[in-house]
């Protein structure tokens, strides 16, 4: 089902969080993308302004359309911890403490996320390990660069621990994994 974005007239949200225009007569699925905190957005044409986009976050016209204005002091609530699902379901408006605990629940806060939980994250547990057993093993720092599509200068850190501090495991017990 479409309900139209309060505030942006010929644009409309579904209960499954893709955002539509029908602005050009022709409906269209909005595109959506990754801000630098995880979230879909999706930008909206402002009518107040003219000829001027406004970026919105897919959960805020989600909830827009079908709940009503975000009450004062309030904020989107991701239910089930996934920031990329929108769906009507998985949104409330909610306090900041709420929206603390719920990240506190299912393990999404940010000052919890470090290593592979971290969201921007491009390595896991055993990709450090294998990188770690790979340079002892006589790679070069740049030859680990390039199997991992990381830089040389990432290598440098992980092996120095500057980066992923601890030691988590064995590498070669993680070598087959990596190479298969």
């Amino acid at each position: 089902m479409l309900k139209e974005i309060p505030g942006f007239p010929g644009q409309y949200a579904t209960e499954d969080g893709l955002i539509y225009s029908d602005r050009s007569g022709e409906l269209r699925l909005k595109p959506q993308r990754l801000d630098t905190k995880g979230y879909l957005r999706v930008n909206l044409r402002d009518d107040s302004v003219p000829a001027k986009d406004k970026q919105l976050n897919v959960h805020t016209c989600v909830l827009l359309a079908f709940v009503g204005p975000k009450p004062e002091g309030m904020e989107c609530r991701h239910l089930n911890g996934n920031c990329h699902d929108n769906r009507l379901e998985n949104l409330k408006w909610g306090t900041h403490q709420e929206n603390m605990q719920d990240q506190i629940r299912h393990g999404t806060l940010a000052a919890l996320r470090h290593g592979e939980n971290h969201i921007k994250s491009k390595l896991n547990n055993k990709s450090i390990n294998t990188i770690r057993w790979l340079r002892d093993d006589g790679c070069s720092q740049k030859e680990i660069a390039t199997m991992f599509s990381i830089t040389q200068r990432h290598v440098s850190d992980i092996l120095r621990y500057e980066t992923w501090k601890k030691d988590i495991g064995v590498g070669p017990l993680y070598l087959q994994d990596f190479l298969s």
